[in-house]
């Protein structure tokens, strides 16, 4: 082989991009150059007088041949993630009224069932031997009662026309008083014991004294009184006349005062302090030798933010101390919120009032409200001035329900803080039909215990019948009492028995109907759903989502054929029944607390804390699991959130090397820092979740968890010319190129467009006018 030396004019070889990925390519951060040309065509200028397709000889490095090939190609990013399931849960016993309370509340109330059923007959006994009445008497109870009927009569008259005017609200003009003054007085929609409250609060001392003219107004007073310790004057010893303040905020005001030197050297300062013994001066200042009045003043700072405080004036020579009258101001301080009472304007709106004293700062304020202490609702912030005294304000809410109880509350703010007056009630004015149904309901009831005043004086009643009815009425409110406590504690009702007798053990999968474990040997099942049981289920329970949830569960398992809904019927109560004979316990038709575990759906059990023959009580944890769905979790950097999208299919490389497909089924929004790198280690680069659903779950084999790679799919490209990336010349001009190697001797540099990136293959797009499918061109040897 011949060589021929080379020159300037000659391309000078230099190392290649030798696997270089796309975006280290694209960086142009690259620490090669190459020749000027970008088409170099010369006889034998490697020294080869032939192309061999081993590779070119004269290179720094070995070098072969491959070709510019057609085919697909497909972008892919490979990230780290994790195998796993989609949910964990912990199972644990919930908290509830024990049975014991139930059983007691059972027993109350047929105890006073008892009672009232033998009140009852110990009554008709009494009119039975009830002796007759005197005839005005009589006279008296059927005039009591034909008047009963004419106020029923009335007021469905009265509710009937104001059903056709669209029920207004409640007002003298439609609201029918009810018979003996049991309903709310006509015009009266608030009840007056919960409309208004009081509320101490300290004000500043009033002027007692001269005020200064140059008074800023920030709200703080300030007041002379009687000389305190006054100095025994002279002709020759100075004057001091405490003055006024100024400029007066939350810690500093300036104090005022004038001094006659009275011919001689004279100073002056300031005594002050919380009371009359002040404690605290200011520094002197000179008031000169003459003999006329001389303004002084000083500033205090420092001060206590809604204080009151002492004040005087003193002045010194060589003949005498004389001591101005004791003067006293207030420094500013927060703002104080009184709430005061609501005024009703219609059934759905209210006037809120109260006082706010803004102590001579700026103040806004506002008022809470909502149906309970928590309120929920604010009015428009107001501006309520800089004053030094109480000022009446008010805001108007809409929106309400008539009828409901409101709470709210005035809040007043400035610079110097906050203040919450007292939270107070009101009842929103009911729309006249709903006061009118009150109206009846009480006439009827009143009519009723006339006629039956009317009956007990046509027998002729005596003490004995009044007594006998007393004592029925007293024991039915003492019997509508129990069964309240019964219902309440019966909606709250847990499952009765306390003693593990079976769990499952770790990696048992459990579905739905099948018992997770089982308490005094009955079975506690498992339901899916997503609301957890938060009272027991029985017949006459209020509709809800976990009387639906319950429905469902049940047609699931073949026991509800009517449908699923929120509300608990009878043939619910028949499938509950017809439920528990199946699973082996007590067919009550009531699903109390703890008799299901409820879940989104299979759960595989990881671990057990509960052991068969341990106590069960309120809260005990019984075992943890996972979900039976499996799933990929990345944990991806925030600035790759771009190349990844929902719909993306990935390639899982599991632990064993094997591989099994996927796609992208989310990608999150929000960014977050590892929690590692906040506690001093690991990378602090934010990261986003991405979740992958597998397409074959079962290829992942047995892991709870496991570390995986996944290669995502983001771009592809049909029919692209590719070569591999480490063909790639950097162009000391900018740009790429290949070099083909020619028919001959001769070789050329063509330059190159980049197109897509194969991270995964090493292999790159390019395009150019010089470019086709089948050209060799060189490459390292690797």
């Amino acid at each position: 082989m011949s060589s021929k030396p080379h020159n300037s004019d000659h391309p000078t070889r230099f190392p290649r991009l030798l696997g270089t990925p796309r975006r280290r390519v694209l960086t142009g951060g690259l620490a090669v150059v190459v020749a000027a040309g970008v088409v170099l065509v010369a006889t034998d200028p490697f020294g080869s007088s032939t192309p061999s397709s081993a590779g070119v000889s004269d290179n720094a490095y070995p070098t072969s041949t491959t070709t510019v090939k057609e085919q697909d190609l497909s972008s892919q990013t490979s990230v780290s993630a994790t195998l796993g399931y989609a949910g964990t849960y912990t199972v644990s016993l919930p908290s509830g009224t024990a049975a014991a309370t139930v059983t007691g509340d059972e027993q109350t109330v047929a105890t006073d069932q008892t009672k009232v059923a033998n009140d009852k007959t110990a009554l008709v006994a009494a009119k039975v031997s009830a002796t007759p009445t005197n005839h005005s008497t009589l006279l008296a109870a059927e005039q009591t009662v034909s008047a009963d009927e004419a106020a029923v009569k009335a007021a469905k008259l009265q509710l009937a026309s104001d059903e056709q005017l669209g029920c207004p609200a409640s007002s003298s003009s439609t609201v029918t008083t009810a018979i003996g003054g049991s309903s709310p007085s006509s015009g009266s929609s608030s009840p007056s014991a919960s409309t208004s409250s009081s509320s101490s609060s300290s004000s500043s001392p009033s002027s007692t004294g001269s005020s200064s003219s140059g008074n800023t107004g920030t709200g703080s007073k300030a007041h002379l009184t009687a000389l305190v310790m006054p100095a025994v004057a002279t002709a020759s010893a100075p004057s001091a006349s405490t003055g006024t303040i100024d400029n007066t905020t939350n810690t500093s005001t300036t104090v005022m005062g004038t001094v006659n030197p009275g011919g001689a050297d004279t100073t002056y300062f300031f005594q002050y302090g919380t009371s009359a013994n002040y404690g605290q001066s200011t520094a002197s200042s000179d008031a000169g030798s003459g003999s006329v009045d001389v303004a002084a003043s000083a500033t205090l700072s420092g001060l206590t933010p809604g204080a009151t405080y002492h004040y005087r004036l003193v002045a010194k020579n060589s003949d005498g101390t004389d001591y101005g009258q004791d003067g006293t101001f207030t420094t500013n301080a927060a703002p104080l919120a009184t709430t005061g009472s609501a005024t009703p304007i219609s059934a759905t709106a209210e006037s809120l009032g109260g006082t706010v004293t803004s102590n001579g700062a700026d103040t806004t304020y506002y008022f809470e409200w909502g149906t309970s202490s928590s309120f929920g609702h604010t009015t428009p912030i107001t501006d309520a001035g800089a004053g030094a005294s109480a000022a009446s304000e008010t805001a108007t809410i809409t929106g309400l329900t008539p009828g409901v109880t409101y709470d709210f509350a005035l809040v007043a703010q400035s610079a110097l803080g906050t203040s919450t007056g007292q939270t107070v009630q009101f009842q929103a004015a009911a729309s006249s039909c709903v006061a009118e149904r009150q109206v009846i309901t009480e006439d009827e009831t009143a009519l009723t215990e006339a006629k039956d005043e009317l009956q007990i004086d046509r027998l002729g009643a005596g003490s004995t019948v009044a007594t006998a009815q007393q004592t029925l009425t007293s024991d039915e409110a003492t019997l509508a009492a129990a069964k309240s406590a019964l219902a309440s504690d019966q909606s709250n009702a847990a499952n009765p028995n306390t003693t593990f007798t079976s769990v499952p053990i770790a990696g048992k999968v459990i579905s739905r109907g099948q018992s997770v474990y089982a308490l005094d040997g009955q079975p506690v099942p498992l339901l899916y759903g997503t609301t957890t049981l938060y009272r027991a289920l029985y017949l006459g329970v209020s509709n809800g989502p976990d009387v639906l949830e319950l429905e469902q569960n049940l047609g699931a398992l073949g026991f509800e054929q009517s449908g699923a809904s929120a509300h608990f019927s009878a043939a619910t109560e028949s499938a509950v029944e017809a439920w528990q004979r199946v699973l082996g316990v007590p067919a009550t038709g009531i699903v109390a607390l703890g008799d299901v575990v409820v879940e989104p759906g299979p759960i595989d059990v990881n671990t057990v804390t509960a052991t068969s023959g341990s106590q069960a009580s309120a809260g005990t944890a019984v075992l943890t699991a996972t979900s039976t769905t499996r799933e990929v979790t990345i944990s991806l950097s925030a600035d790759q959130q771009s190349e990844v999208k929902v719909g993306d299919p990935v390639v899982v490389t599991l632990p064993d090397s094997s591989t099994t497909p996927g796609v992208v089924s989310s990608v999150g929004t929000v960014a977050t820092v590892p929690s590692s790198s906040n506690q001093g280690g690991g990378s602090s680069t934010p990261t986003i979740t991405v979740e992958v659903t597998l397409s074959d779950p079962k290829a992942t084999g047995d892991l709870v968890q496991a570390p995986v790679q996944v290669a995502i799919t983001n771009g592809s490209v049909k029919d692209a010319l590719v070569v591999p990336v480490d063909a790639l010349l950097a162009l000391s001009s900018g740009g790429y190129a290949i070099e083909e190697v020619g028919s001959g001797v001769s070789h050329h540099l063509v330059s190159v467009s980049l197109g897509l990136f194969d991270d995964a293959d090493g292999l790159v797009q390019v395009t150019g006018s010089g470019v086709a499918a089948g050209q060799k061109v060189v490459v390292p040897n690797t």
